[in-house]
This record gives C-alpha cells, sequence and structure tokens, in this order.
C-alpha cells in the first residue's frame, strides 16, 4: 500500500479526531462504494468500545494501518480491478465527513504464478477460501458492532422511560396529597361556616321576642321582670361579639334593621338593674353604627 494513501487518511482523521464539543468524533466506519449499487459497510470503530482510540492521537497511525488492511483484504476477494472505499465520520450532533480512496488488485483472472496442476489449483482454491472467510469475519463483526449500539441506545432509552415514571408517579402522589388536605380544609371552613350561620339565625330569632318584651308587651309586672332577664341577656350578648361578628352582622342587616337592633341594645342596657346607659355592658360599635346610619 502506497506511503501517500497512508498519510492522506493519517490526515483526515487527524482533523476530525482534533474536533471538540459537538463536532467531536463518536463514529469511523469503513465502507466499501461500488459502482451502482449501494455502499456496503465493512468495519465501524465507535467511541463507546474503544474511546481510547479516538482520545489519543496517537492511535490515528495504528487506526489508518488497520482500515487499508481490512480494504486491501476485501478488495483481494475480488481478484482483479479497482475497489473504491470511503471512510465515513459521524460527529456528536449528528454532522458527517468522509474520504474516499481506491484500491487496485492486479492479477491474471485468478491463475497467478501456481502452475496448472492440482497442487497449484488446490492453492488457488485455498486463498479464495482465506479470502472469504475473512470477508464473512469482517461483516459478522460489523453487524455484531451495530447490534451492540442499538442494544447500548436502547438500554439508555429505558432507563429514561423508567426514571420519567417515576418521577410522574412521585408528582402524582404529591398532588394526589395536596388535593386531600385542600379538600380537608374546605370542609372545615364549610363545618365553620354553618356553625357562624346556626349561631347568627338563632341570634335574630331572639330578636322579635326581645323586642315586644321591651315594647310593654303582657302585664306590667311580669313585663319589667322579663324586660330586666331580657336586657342581662341582651347586654351580655351584645358585649361577646367579635368585632368580625358585629361587621358581618351589619353588613346583612339593612339600614332600618340596623337602626332597630341599635336601639334594641339601647334599650336593653337601660333595662339592667345598676347599670346606667353609656357604662361598660354597651357595645360602642352599636351606638356608632346607629350614628351613621342616621
Amino acid at each position: 500500500m502506497s506511503e501517500e494513501l497512508h498519510a492522506k487518511i493519517v490526515g483526515f482523521l487527524r482533523v476530525e479526531f482534533a474536533r471538540r464539543e459537538g463536532r467531536s468524533c463518536n463514529l469511523v466506519e469503513l465502507t466499501h462504494c461500488p459502482t451502482g449499487q449501494r455502499p456496503e459497510t465493512l468495519r465501524a470503530w465507535d467511541r463507546k468500545e474503544t474511546p481510547e482510540l479516538f482520545d489519543e492521537l496517537s492511535a490515528i497511525e495504528g487506526l489508518t494501518s488497520e482500515i487499508l488492511r481490512v480494504a486491501a483484504d476485501h478488495a483481494e476477494s475480488f481478484g482483479t480491478g479497482n475497489c473504491r472505499y470511503e471512510i465515513r465520520t459521524t460527529q456528536h450532533l449528528g454532522g458527517r465527513a468522509k474520504h474516499g480512496f481506491r484500491i487496485r488488485v492486479e492479477g491474471d483472472d485468478g491463475v497467478g504464478d501456481d502452475p496448472p496442476t492440482e497442487r497449484g489449483l488446490v492453492g488457488q482454491l485455498m486463498r479464495h477460501n482465506e479470502a472469504n472467510t475473512r470477508l464473512l469475519a469482517q461483516s459478522i463483526q460489523v453487524t455484531i458492532s451495530t447490534m451492540n449500539r442499538t442494544i447500548a441506545d436502547l438500554s439508555e432509552q429505558n432507563r429514561e422511560l423508567v426514571k420519567d415514571r417515576r418521577d410522574h408517579m412521585r408528582e402524582l402522589e404529591e398532588a394526589r396529597s395536596e388535593q386531600a388536605e385542600r379538600d380537608l380544609e374546605g370542609m372545615r371552613q364549610v363545618a365553620a361556616d354553618k356553625r357562624k350561620d346556626a349561631a347568627f339565625d338563632k341570634i335574630m330569632g331572639l330578636v322579635p321576642v326581645a323586642a315586644s318584651r321591651f315594647l310593654g308587651g303582657g302585664k306590667a309586672e311580669e313585663g319589667a321582670n322579663a324586660a330586666g332577664a331580657m336586657a342581662i341577656l341582651a347586654t351580655e350578648l351584645a358585649s361577646s361579639l367579635t368585632d368580625e361578628q358585629k361587621a358581618r352582622l351589619f353588613q346583612l342587616l339593612s339600614n332600618s334593621q340596623k337602626v332597630l337592633l341599635v336601639e334594641l341594645i339601647n334599650k336593653a342596657s337601660q333595662h339592667v338593674p345598676g347599670q346606667a346607659p353609656g357604662q361598660p355592658g354597651q357595645p360602642p360599635h352599636a351606638s356608632n353604627g346607629a350614628q351613621e346610619q342616621r
């Protein structure tokens, strides 16, 4: 094999192996390119299988010699003629490069220097068998290399799918837990609102009774006793209401109802024994609300 061809292949591989990052070379293939036929891959060198081959520039000489040896053995199996080959490289992000060369095999139709005797014919058949065996071994090696790359890619995809499924299941469980907590909090809020509404309904149910007592319903003595008791209850109720409850109560009442409620509380405070109007027990917000509504 000529030194010029060897030097050209070495120069091509040096440029390809010197690329970095997204253009780094990950695969080298030796391909037979017969005229008018589909290319056939004879041998492949993958970074996953032999990373030292791609990281050490000193290994390029050995790789070039191996490429030329494989190509020469393949060309000799045809007996004579020109055989065209290509060295194809694949980069990390999918880029490609190639370098073509030819190998010429000279012969005289497979006769060679062997005499046309039984021994000479056996020698020729043995050489042909050796060439066919080498070609078969190369084809099997290419097939196995391709299968190994495919298996590695499928294994990586399977690991990614398993990881994605595990992450999805964890996120789904977290979402279910958060939804359950939100539902429980909503149920608590609804129950609290129901209790508040029930208490408010009871208060509103006492208003007409208290009003009738304060307005003089029934006998005088009975009315006085009842008014005193109802006044104490109304005053205690008014003083026990929080600011939030008072605000909510006044939001639900109309203007006339607000005035009646304030007057009711004021009247009740006047009937409390031993307590004059304006003393503790009279709700200040109620009187202020009444003045604002007036």
